[in-house]
C-alpha cells in the first residue's frame, strides 16, 4: 500500500542521515536510489542530441524524468523517431551535456554511488540480495 508506515519511517531514515547506507535497509537499494540523481543526465545525453525534428520538445520529458521517472519521460519515447541524425550545430547546453567532461562526471559519480553506499563492504551478497527482495516485495516505495 502506497504511503505505508514502513515507506513512511524508510524515508524519515534516509532523510535524518543521508549518509548512512544502512538508513535504507539494504545497501543495494541505497546505490539504486542514489542513480536516480545519474540517470537523468544520462537520458539527457542520449535523448536531446536527437530531438530536433521529433514530434514533441524532448527538454520538458527529459526534466521530468528526473522527478516522476519513466512517467514522464514515457509519452515522449513513444511519439519520438528513431530515424533522425544528430543536428551539427547543437545549443551549448547540449553539447556540454555530451562532451567528455560531462562523460567523466557520470562515471566518477557512478564509481562514487559504489563507494559511497558500501558496495565494497558486502562479503555475503546472498544475504544483502535477500535484504533488497525482501524491501522490495515488501515497499511500494523501492518497488516503484
Amino acid at each position: 500500500k502506497f504511503g505505508a508506515a514502513s515507506d513512511t519511517a524508510m524515508l524519515q531514515n534516509i532523510i535524518s542521515n543521508p549518509a548512512d547506507p544502512t538508513s535504507a535497509g539494504s545497501l543495494i537499494w541505497f546505490a539504486i536510489f542514489n542513480l536516480f540523481a545519474v540517470i537523468p543526465v544520462v537520458l539527457a545525453a542520449l535523448l536531446l542530441p536527437t530531438a530536433k525534428g521529433q514530434r514533441l520538445p524532448a527538454t520538458p520529458f527529459v526534466l521530468g524524468s528526473a522527478f516522476a521517472g519513466f512517467f514522464a519521460l514515457g509519452p515522449y519515447m513513444i511519439t519520438r523517431s528513431p530515424e533522425v541524425e544528430p543536428d551539427g550545430d547543437l545549443p551549448w547546453v547540449v553539447r556540454s551535456i555530451n562532451s567528455r567532461v560531462c562523460a567523466a562526471s557520470i562515471l566518477t559519480f557512478l564509481v562514487a554511488i559504489a563507494f559511497t553506499s558500501q558496495l565494497y563492504t558486502v562479503t555475503d551478497w546472498g544475504a544483502e540480495t535477500t535484504k533488497f527482495a525482501v524491501l522490495f516485495s515488501s515497499s511500494k516505495f523501492v518497488a516503484v
